[in-house]
């Protein structure tokens, strides 16, 4: 990886970049750095995502430009510094791109901090490689779940304030071992790179317990499919899925072979996925009572609902009750630029306080409290969440907080354990994670 991140060292960049150095002084604005989805799947959501980078800002009396978040803002003082946001461009899928983009904030912006990707396993992993590369620049990982992008090989100047795919998952292996009585269970997901870390995080969580897993890797959008395969003494099924639609297409299969849904199916943190309001009402009612892990916030929480109100008074042309205010990407985008603030008002210039200030910070985050580990790895708190249907209709709702949910799973996992794969890691006991006891 750091061998094809050398062939992007092109020296008029560079030259730029030391061009700039010799102008201006100690007034210059401290600058940080977004990235964001411009085109593909993901770009309609740039303005959702710069707004929840810009809220921590305009807390502080910082000014819109514009009527849109991507006209940009007109910075506070913090820590006796001018802040301002300069935005980057990717698409997921495109690496290059993401690694121009990050050069061009880092060489010729000069940006404190670089707060990137929007999404993607490849590119927080991409983005630790830049951080070895540009040692004075910090990182901060926003919404990307490849668990070795801090598990292994950690930049000091990387920092990720939201969980990894594998802690994502956490509680719902116990669930299913303690709350439903599961000894055997079958694991069901997409056959690529965002799923096995999620599949990783309930094998290391159910057979740390003493449970034992089948997994059964599928073909993206085809879950249902894997229904003819499970094993007849199968307990119960954990639904790794990545949409909406897909989650309901196996939970319809799955019901004519155990209508009791609740009692043999819990999801993973990406089953609803894609999902729009008037969906989840017409199919609701088929998972009644089924659970699933990875929300990333009590939804009737005081600091999310105040982190929510907040949103809409600044945008409110974007926030909206269901989205993309209750969209977890733009979440961890705000929780990143206020980390970033926090650590200015105490250091107040870039450097090793920064980074200190950075690594022991306490966030409390309207997805709750959130600390570092020794690898700047958040550990935070996790929800099991249930199916509900009501008069009104259903919706879902938070029963359980997790507290310390930290990436290592008391040991299962570490710098050595092979990258998460459709068979890997292996199923055995272990010590218990604290908050499965």
């Amino acid at each position: 990886m750091r061998a094809e991140l050398r062939l992007f060292a092109v020296t008029g960049v560079t030259a730029l970049a030391l061009l700039a150095a010799g102008c201006g002084g100690s007034e210059q604005p401290f600058k940080i750095g977004v990235v964001v989805d411009c085109e593909g799947v993901f770009s309609a959501l740039t303005d959702q995502v710069l707004a929840g980078a810009e809220l921590p800002l305009l807390e502080r009396g910082g000014r819109l430009a514009g009527r849109q978040a991507s006209a940009g803002i007109d910075g506070p003082r913090v820590g006796g510094r001018r802040v301002e946001i300069r935005q980057g461009c990717a698409e997921i899928g495109y690496l290059t791109q993401l690694i121009e983009n990050v050069r061009r904030l880092v060489e010729v912006d000069r940006v404190a901090v670089v707060i990137a990707p929007l999404v993607g396993n490849a590119e927080g992993l991409v983005l630790r490689e830049l951080a070895h590369r540009y040692h004075r620049t910090v990182f901060i990982v926003a919404y990307s779940g490849a668990p070795e992008t801090t598990l292994r090989d950690p930049a000091p100047n990387l920092f990720r304030f939201v969980p990894d795919a594998a802690q994502a998952t956490a509680g719902l292996g116990t669930y299913a071992y303690r709350d439903l009585g599961w000894r055997t269970a079958s694991v069901i997901f997409p056959d690529n790179g965002f799923a096995w870390p999620q599949a990783a995080g309930f094998v290391a969580e159910f057979c740390a317990l003493g449970g034992s897993v089948r997994r059964l890797p599928a073909a993206e959008g085809a879950s249902a499919d894997a229904v003819a395969r499970l094993a007849k003494r199968t307990d119960g099924v954990a639904l790794l899925t990545q949409s909406f639609s897909d989650t309901v297409g196996y939970a319809a299969a799955y019901a004519g072979v155990k209508p009791a849904l609740a009692g043999h199916l819990v999801l993973g943190p990406s089953a609803f996925g894609f999902a729009d309001p008037s969906a989840f009402r017409k199919s609701g009612l088929l998972l009644r009572g089924v659970v699933l892990s990875g929300l990333s916030y009590d939804p009737h929480g005081i600091a999310w609902v105040r982190f929510r109100h907040a949103f809409q008074k600044r945008f409110p042309g974007l926030g909206s009750p269901v989205s993309p205010a209750d969209f977890p990407i733009v979440l961890t985008y705000y929780d990143a630029v206020e980390a970033s603030v926090r650590a200015l008002e105490q250091a107040h210039a870039a450097g090793p306080s920064f980074l200190h200030a950075l690594a022991s910070m306490r966030l409390d985050s309207p997805a709750g409290p959130i600390r570092l580990d020794r690898n700047r790895q958040a550990v935070v708190s996790g929800y099991l969440s249930r199916v509900e249907v009501w008069a009104k209709g259903p919706s879902i709702r938070t029963f359980r907080a997790l507290p310390n949910v930290e990436q290592t799973f008391a040991g299962y996992f570490g710098p050595r354990t092979p990258t998460p794969t459709a068979s890997r890691p292996g199923c055995h006991t272990a010590t218990t994670p604290p908050w499965a006891k």
